[in-house]
């Protein structure tokens, strides 16, 4: 993990970190079902307890490698003092991003502070024995005088949990399969 003082974003918090999961199985199946608008909605209702979540905009296709996708969610966290002061009990978000047949990239801009917080990422997969890699690589920005540092550290522990109920949601699917 690298934070830091960064004067390209006009100052603030950067953090960059990377999540790997494994999982077993053909990462094509990992694709279909990460574009598939019932099972996103699952997980953001199942294994992320979002209170909202809609798809306001899906289109390309896997096989031409051109997905863009755009939703919205609101997702409950569980922040420390400081930061539940600033963000709240729950964050409104919005996220776009765009998959080019072997990254999916994406920016995740919240409601409330929109110009002063965010993330954005890459996601891919590697291929490994008898199954594959999601690497997600991450950049959170917090330009927040003072609890700048605490929402970056709370941002990169909450995204970590999300995605480790993520990866369990997405090898349980992969395995019935």
């Amino acid at each position: 993990m690298h934070r830091g003082w960064d004067r390209s974003t006009g100052g603030g918090v950067m953090g960059h970190y990377t999540i790997r999961h494994t999982f077993d199985g053909d990462p094509s199946a990992y694709w279909e079902a990460f574009f598939d608008p019932a099972t996103l909605e699952r997980l953001h209702r199942e294994r992320w307890s979002a209170t909202s979540f809609e798809i306001v905009e899906q289109s390309g296709t896997l096989a031409g490698g051109d997905i863009r996708r755009t939703l919205r969610a609101d997702q409950p966290i569980a922040a420390p003092g400081p930061v539940k002061k600033v963000l709240g009990d729950t964050i409104p978000y919005t996220e776009v991003g765009t998959f080019d047949g072997t990254e999916w990239r994406y920016e995740v801009t919240p409601d409330r502070m929109g110009d002063k917080l965010g993330t954005s990422g890459v996601v891919h997969l590697e291929r490994g024995g008898d199954g594959f890699d999601r690497v997600i690589s991450v950049t959170t920005r917090a330009k927040l005088f003072g609890v700048g540092p605490l929402i970056d550290k709370f941002a990169e522990s909450q995204n970590r949990a999300l995605e480790d109920r993520s990866a369990e949601f997405f090898r349980e699917l992969l395995a019935s399969q």
